[in-house]
């Protein structure tokens, strides 16, 4: 894929390179992934995780340049989250998400994160590794 063939580029300033649209398209992919996923009712049995990270891994894969997202959802090990009765479930919490997206704009390919750090108490997006396959951009 080139600028000719992106219907969207013709809405960046002409400057723009490669590298700066796929890290804008990187975190506009991990604010959305993000964003999506708190708040999801969930309760602790691994076919119910396995059920919606594999759903939600589908949906964002649809996203323009995005080449494959890995999700995963993790409960504390204190044994919470055990449904006991009907109303018993939990929401998934920004402590819980880890995500791990690979983007590939033309030349330049991004594998960026999501990961809960305790030390920031934040749950922290960014770019953990890029490169160029070819082209200067």
């Amino acid at each position: 894929m080139n600028q000719e063939t992106d219907n969207a580029s013709k809405f960046f300033p002409a400057g723009i390179t490669d590298r700066e649209r796929a890290c804008f398209e990187t975190g506009i992919k991990l604010g959305a992934i993000f964003h999506s996923i708190l708040r999801l009712p969930v309760m602790n049995k691994r076919e119910i995780l396995e059920r919606i990270q594999v759903g939600l891994e589908g949906a964002f894969e649809c996203q323009p340049f995005v080449k494959d997202v890995n999700i995963k959802i993790s409960f504390p090990r204190t044994g919470k989250y055990l449904k006991t009765d009907q109303y018993d479930y939990t929401l998934i919490n920004e402590q819980m998400v880890e995500v791990d997206l690979d983007l590939e704009y033309n030349d330049t390919k991004i594998h960026a994160k999501i990961k809960w750090v305790p030390e920031m108490e934040y749950p922290l997006m960014y770019i953990h590794d890029i490169s160029e396959t070819g082209g200067i951009s």
